[in-house]
């Protein structure tokens, strides 16, 4: 007679095992779903995956996109949500108070308008506090020479540093047996390699960039900057930045672009993080990059001169024609009289800066070249004997 084997199993919908609830290697199905779970373990980290057909194998992170109706409050997603982020127009919106959640549902407390863009970012079996939790990060010292490292990973998702520099899978190392990395040049002696195997399979999003998300009011292209250009209803919009634009001030700057935008078209700007796949062969490694100020959405790495600003936007990690990194942090150095508390007028040489107590500001003055020319006056009267 054939023995009757039953899995651990759950008949409510969105179930998920937790760790401490299975072995390793043990199974679980949930009957509602029609999905199968198994616990394993990579570098000591323990998960729960999802085997078979019935969703993503290993999938730990989904994202749904909506564009909403006039005062529409609930989005459907298609899968039970576990837990999630929710952004309305590029915003991070706030659980409870700006919305919540049950089953496959969103619900907003205010209604969106017309065209709002709404994502939903789902981490199914991992805790938000704990996103580390979805990759395993190991250091390695080199010795002179060496060609190779030995770590667990997933083929395809590995990332590989060496001294800080992001290295390019199948052109700088190469990794598909699961536990050995091989460089394309030896190592030299100290060199440090830093390497993050990630669990998930399905991880669209690393969080290593701060973006803000809005519409093209022109064609933008990758790597381009760009500096606000206005709003419409409750959406950004962007557009190259231009120094020489009517009210032009420093603070429009917003970042760089990480992918092409067409007119009209929606899209992230990094503001501040690492920007991908640009041409930076003209750079070297360390260069600091500006806003040019001459041609519209360009960076250079010559510093401008006064009197025109110098914004510092990006530093080169990699220089590369297509595989080109930098990492962006938009800082303005102000000049004296953007300074909150002084006030220049009229620029003169010679002028100095004198404190007026009625206004509470630092003003520009011509009073040193008054107090000269009294002295002048003094010391031709001294000559002339009166």
């Amino acid at each position: 007679m054939a023995t009757l084997m039953k899995l651990k199993r759950s008949a409510v919908q969105g179930n998920i095992p937790t760790n401490s609830q299975l072995e390793l290697g043990e199974l679980a199905l949930n009957t509602y779903d029609g999905k199968l779970y198994t616990k394993k373990s990579v570098g000591g980290t323990e998960s729960i995956i999802e085997i078979g057909s019935g969703g993503s194998a290993g999938s730990v992170f989904t994202r749904y996109s909506f564009t909403a109706t006039a005062n529409q409050t609930v989005f459907v997603c298609s899968t039970a949500l576990n837990e999630i982020h929710v952004f309305l127009n590029g915003l991070l919106l706030n659980p409870t108070q700006d919305y919540t959640f049950s089953g496959a549902s969103v619900t907003l407390v205010s209604g969106a308008a017309a065209g709002d863009e709404l994502e939903v970012f789902d981490f199914s079996g991992v805790v938000l506090d704990d996103i580390t939790a979805t990759y395993v990060k190991n250091n390695f010292t080199a010795t002179s020479g060496q060609t190779s490292i030995s770590t667990n990973y997933n083929a395809g998702l590995i990332d590989v540093w060496l001294n800080g520099v992001k290295l390019i899978d199948g052109s700088d190392f190469t990794a598909t047996d699961g536990t050995t990395i091989t460089f394309t040049s030896a190592l030299a002696l100290n060199d440090v390699v830093e390497t993050i195997a990630w669990n998930a399979t399905n991880i669209a999003n690393r969080f290593d960039a701060f973006t803000y998300y809005g519409k093209a009011a022109e064609a933008i292209s990758k790597g381009d900057l760009v500096m606000f250009g206005g709003a419409q209803g409750d959406h950004l919009l962007f557009k190259k930045a231009d120094p020489s634009a009517s009210g032009f001030i420093p603070e429009w700057i917003i970042g760089v672009a990480g992918a092409d935008l067409a007119l009209n078209s929606f899209g992230n700007i990094t503001s501040m993080g690492v920007v991908y796949g640009l041409d930076t062969s003209s750079y070297s490694a360390g260069d600091l990059l500006y806003m040019d100020t001459t041609t519209p959405g360009a960076l250079t790495s010559t510093e401008p001169d006064v009197p025109e600003h110098s914004i510092l936007i990006a530093a080169v990690v990699r220089s590369n024609a297509n595989e080109g990194t930098i990492v962006t942090r938009v800082t303005h150095k102000r000049d004296l009289d953007e300074l909150h508390g002084v006030t220049v007028t009229s620029k003169a040489n010679g002028d100095i800066l004198q404190y007026n107590s009625t206004s509470g500001h630092w003003e520009n003055t011509t009073k040193i070249s008054e107090l000269e020319a009294a002295i002048e006056d003094a010391e031709v009267l001294a000559l002339a004997g009166l």
